[in-house]
């Protein structure tokens, strides 16, 4: 199924997801570039083997300190919930940190990783390919603000983050 960019003003309805009633806000895949995110860097996006295409980040780009924030717009529809899914690319030599995603303000991934083979982009350390983030939680508000981060403590020559295919609906 092909998903609207998130430029897109028109929203469709996904009702291939349980229970189904979902309208996608958002879906970027960052094939063409990063729009509306934070982080300032001129070039945000990265090729990695890991992932299909371009992703936000990536080796050698987000490391220590990177944290990168946008808010989507719901633009007016009424909702309970969202559903934000996302894969986050763990690569070179984490040492027991952690990635981290979050929702307004609360965390919806937020767990510690250590490097381990196979090595696969980036340096010669091994990688933890992808982790796949899906959460659903309740959503009243107007707007999602996402957070993306990690407690890396080194640069991002020597270890880094990336993401990819971030989707945001509502219901």
């Amino acid at each position: 199924m092909s998903l609207p960019p998130s430029s897109t003003a028109d929203r469709t309805c996904d009702n291939t997801i349980a229970p189904g009633g979902w309208t996608v806000i958002s879906f970027e895949d960052f094939a063409a570039a990063a729009t509306g995110w934070s982080d300032s860097r001129r070039d945000t996006t990265s090729d990695c083997a890991m992932a299909a295409s371009a992703m936000l980040g990536g080796y050698n780009v987000f490391g220590n300190g990177a944290a990168t924030t946008k808010v989507f717009p719901l633009l007016g529809i009424t909702h309970t919930q969202a559903r934000v899914a996302l894969e986050y690319y763990v690569i070179d030599s984490w040492d027991n940190e952690r990635a981290r995603v979050s929702v307004d303000g609360t965390y919806i991934f937020d767990i510690a990783f250590s490097q381990s083979p196979p090595q696969i982009c980036g340096g010669v350390w091994g990688d933890r390919w992808v982790q796949y983030v899906v959460a659903t939680p309740a959503h009243p508000g107007a707007n999602l603000t996402l957070v993306l981060s990690s407690t890396l403590n080194q640069g991002a020559g020597d270890e880094s983050w990336g993401v990819d295919n971030v989707s945001i609906m509502i219901r």
